[in-house]
C-alpha cells in the first residue's frame, strides 16, 4: 500500500525549517533587545498567520491545484526567509513582519498538504495517512530541537534563517513528486444554498470533534508553561535542562503520532468516550510530574503524559478531517490550526501565571480540570453520531 512517503518527507523537511527559525528567534530577540516580552513575540509569527488563513484559505484552495499551491508557498517562504535574514540586524521589526508572511505561507502549505492526503489516500486509509503526516511534521520538529541544542549558541539568527530557506526550497522540490492536478473542487459535492457559506454550514457536524480537540489544548499548554521551572526549580538540571525537557517532548509527541497512525484501525472501533479516557490518563500523568523529584523518573512520566496527549490529539484530528465533508475540509483544516493556536495563546500564559504564583502542582491541576472537563462536556451534551451508533450496535451484537 502506498503510504505517501514523498508527502511525509516534504512535510518533515518543511517543518524542520519552520521549527528551527521559531526556536532560534526567541533567544535572538532576547539577546538583541534584552526583553523577555519581545522574545515572546516569536510564537506570534506562527499563530497569527494561522488565524489569518481562515477567511481566505477556501477561496485560495478552490483556485489552485494542491501540489502547485504547496510548491508556491514553500518557494515563497524560502524567499521571505532570505529577506528576513538580510534585514534582521538592521531592521528587526521589518524582519519580524516578513517572518509573519512566512508563517502565512507555512499555514497555507500545511492546509494544502493535509487536503492532498485526504484527496489521494485510499478511502479506508485516510485517517492513518493523516496521522502519519502529523508524525512527519513532528519528526521535523524533533530534528530541529536536536539541531538547536547543537548550533543555537554557535550560529547567528540570520544564518539560521538562510539554512531554513534552503530547507523550504528542498521541501518544494520534494513536493514536485506529488500527483499533479489534484484539486479540492474536484472532491466537492454540488453546493446547497449560498455558495459562500456552504463550507461553513458543512462544518457543523465536525464541531463536536473540534471542541474535543480543543480540550487537549490545556495539556499541551502545560508543557510550554512548565518546561523551564520543571527543569530549573524542580529537577535542578540548570538552564541546559530545559533543552532536555524540550527533547523529551519532541520525542514523545513524535512517537505518539506515529503510534496513532498504526493504531487508528483499533481506535475507530470505539466511540468518543475513548478519547476522554485518553485525556484523563494524560492529565493524571501530567499532575504526577511535579511530584516526582528524581530526574529520570520525572522525565519518564513527563514523556508518558505527552505521548498519551499526542495519541489523543492526533486521533481526534485525523478522525475529524477524514470524516468531514470534502467541501468543508478546505475550511476545517485552517480552522483547526488557528483555533488550536488561539487556545494555546490563551492557556499558556494563564498556566504560567498559576505556576509562578502557586507552583506547578496547582498549574497541572488547573490544566487537568480544564481539559477533562471540556472533553467530558463535549461527549455528554452532543447528540450521538451515526458512527457512534454503529459502535453501540456492534457491541450489542
Amino acid at each position: 500500500m502506498n503510504r505517501l512517503v514523498n508527502v511525509y518527507l516534504a512535510l518533515a523537511v518543511g517543518m524542520l525549517g519552520q521549527a528551527i527559525v521559531l526556536l532560534a528567534l526567541s533567544p535572538a530577540l532576547f539577546i538583541k533587545y534584552r526583553s523577555a516580552t519581545l522574545a515572546s513575540v516569536a510564537f506570534a509569527t506562527v499563530w497569527l498567520p494561522a488565524l489569518l488563513t481562515i477567511p481566505c484559505s477556501r477561496w485560495i484552495l478552490s483556485r489552485f491545484a494542491l501540489r502547485q499551491l504547496y510548491v508556491f508557498c514553500e518557494l515563497s517562504g524560502a524567499g521571505v526567509l532570505g529577506g528576513a535574514a538580510a534585514l534582521f540586524d538592521s531592521h528587526a521589526s521589518l524582519s519580524l513582519s516578513l517572518l509573519c508572511v512566512r508563517g502565512f505561507f507555512g499555514a497555507l502549505a500545511n492546509t494544502a498538504a493535509t487536503l492532498y492526503i485526504k484527496c489521494v489516500a485510499e478511502p479506508g486509509a485516510v485517517r492513518r495517512e493523516i496521522s502519519a503526516a502529523e508524525a512527519s511534521r513532528l519528526a521535523g520538529s524533533m530534528v530541529s530541537a536536536v539541531l538547536g541544542w547543537l548550533i543555537l549558541d554557535r550560529i547567528d539568527f540570520p544564518v539560521i534563517s538562510l539554512l531554513a530557506a534552503c530547507t523550504s526550497a528542498t521541501g518544494a522540490c520534494l513536493a514536485l513528486t506529488w500527483r499533479p492536478g489534484v484539486r479540492v473542487e474536484g472532491f466537492q459535492s454540488p453546493p446547497s444554498g449560498g455558495r459562500g457559506s456552504n463550507g461553513y454550514r458543512l462544518l457543523a457536524p465536525s464541531l463536536p470533534l473540534l471542541f474535543l480537540l480543543l480540550s487537549t489544548a490545556p495539556l499541551q499548554a502545560y508543557h510550554h508553561a512548565a518546561r523551564t521551572p520543571l527543569a530549573v526549580d524542580y529537577l535542578h538540571l540548570g538552564v541546559n535542562g530545559v533543552a532536555i525537557v524540550v527533547l523529551v517532548n519532541t520525542v514523545a509527541v513524535t512517537v505518539g503520532a506515529w503510534f496513532t497512525s498504526f493504531a487508528m484501525p483499533v481506535l475507530k472501533k470505539y466511540d468518543q468516550r475513548a478519547y476522554v479516557t485518553l485525556d484523563i490518563i494524560s492529565a493524571a500523568l501530567m499532575m504526577a510530574t511535579p511530584l516526582v523529584r528524581d530526574p529520570a523518573a520525572c522525565l519518564l512520566i513527563y514523556g508518558a503524559y505527552l505521548f498519551v496527549f499526542q495519541v489523543c490529539y492526533t486521533a481526534v484530528s485525523s478522525l475529524m478531517i477524514a470524516d468531514a465533508h470534502a467541501s468543508a475540509a478546505s475550511t476545517l483544516v485552517p480552522v483547526r490550526t488557528g483555533s488550536m493556536q488561539a487556545a494555546l495563546l490563551l492557556c499558556a500564559p494563564v498556566l504560567g501565571f498559576v505556576a509562578q504564583r502557586a507552583g506547578l502542582e496547582s498549574a497541572s491541576a488547573v490544566a487537568a480540570l480544564a481539559s477533562v472537563g471540556l472533553a467530558a462536556a463535549v461527549v455528554l451534551v452532543r447528540p450521538k453520531s451515526s458512527s457512534d451508533q454503529a459502535v453501540l450496535y456492534r457491541r450489542r451484537k
